[in-house]
């Protein structure tokens, strides 16, 4: 065996699943209180996670063929469920256990596995910075239903976005907004969280619920406090005042917000964006682009 090859099978901590909840996160496999088990396999400095599963019906994966699960099911390892981890919070440490054959042709065939995980990884990673393109039909077939899509971030992939990916932050902001019934402040941190990976469970969310409406009352855009919520979440180590130029940036901010939409307070923001069907939703586009522009000038060098 490759001595090189890191790997390990372990499950998915109740941290990882707190940040990924199924009903956001539909490709990712997910069972209540029975979190999958994962042969983890560390590549690039992230981890990637391949879960054992009972039936898979496609080609993109290990198939079993030794053991008594795998002569009534369709067992193996499904690539196209990996997640990538990169925060140590997410695996569980605790001993698992898995079927005691398949553990047995894992070993004997790791390194093939490794090999064949690491390239589905590859291959995704490759075509989307357009290093080396598959044909479109392929690329449809192996990753439409892929959870990779949810670890740009991890995988180096969110700075430089491809052309169709650009309006991806809106386009989050219309799922959270609309679809799901998230207020304007709680709207605009998940799809930051989303596509920056800062890694908020569903708990912070709740932090910045009442900012919604103004605070009820009409006071400072919830939007633009969801976005300063954000902010301070990237850039801040341990402590506002530990942390040099943060007032400084939370101004420019707040005034780069102000120059896009023309006020900062939901009561005057209102009168000129909302609409009886869709409430508030141009307000918090705006807001994303506001965040996003802001994020691709200031921030995303600092954080290098």
């Amino acid at each position: 065996m490759n001595t090189s090859i890191e790997f390990c099978i372990k499950k998915l901590s109740k941290k990882f699943y707190q940040r990924y909840p199924s009903k956001m996160y539909e490709e990712i496999l997910s069972k209540e209180d029975r979190p999958y088990s994962c042969l983890l396999v560390k590549q690039h400095g992230y981890l990637i996670c391949v879960p054992f599963r009972t039936e898979i019906r496609h080609k993109y994966a290990y198939h079993f063929q030794a053991s008594e699960r795998s002569r009534k099911h369709h067992s193996g390892l499904d690539f196209t469920k990996v997640v990538i981890v990169t925060n140590q919070e997410f695996i569980d440490e605790d001993i698992t256990v898995v079927d005691q054959d398949e553990y047995k042709e894992v070993i004997y065939n790791i390194e093939k596995i490794v090999d064949l995980v690491i390239k589905f990884v590859d291959d995704y990673v490759e075509h989307i910075k357009g290093i080396k393109k598959l044909h479109e039909r392929e690329f449809e077939r192996r990753y439409h239903f892929s959870s990779l899509k949810y670890f740009k971030r991890e995988l180096g992939l969110s700075q430089k976005k491809e052309p169709e990916e650009e309006d991806m932050l809106r386009d989050n902001v219309k799922k959270y907004y609309l679809e799901q019934d998230y207020n304007c402040a709680e709207t605009i941190l998940r799809c930051i969280d989303e596509e920056y990976g800062i890694g908020l469970t569903e708990d912070d969310f709740k932090l910045v619920s009442a900012f919604g409406g103004g605070m009820g009352c009409g006071s400072s855009c919830g939007a633009l406090c969801g976005a300063m919520a954000a902010l301070g979440r990237l850039t801040v180590k341990t402590s506002a005042h530990a942390t040099d130029g943060f007032k400084d940036t939370c101004a420019d901010l707040v005034e780069e917000f102000r120059k896009k939409l023309g006020n900062t307070d939901c009561s005057e923001l209102v009168k000129i964006y909302k609409k009886d069907d869709v409430r508030c939703l141009e307000t918090v586009c705006l807001a994303a682009d506001v965040f996003e522009e802001f994020y691709n000038t200031l921030i995303a060098e600092k954080l290098k």
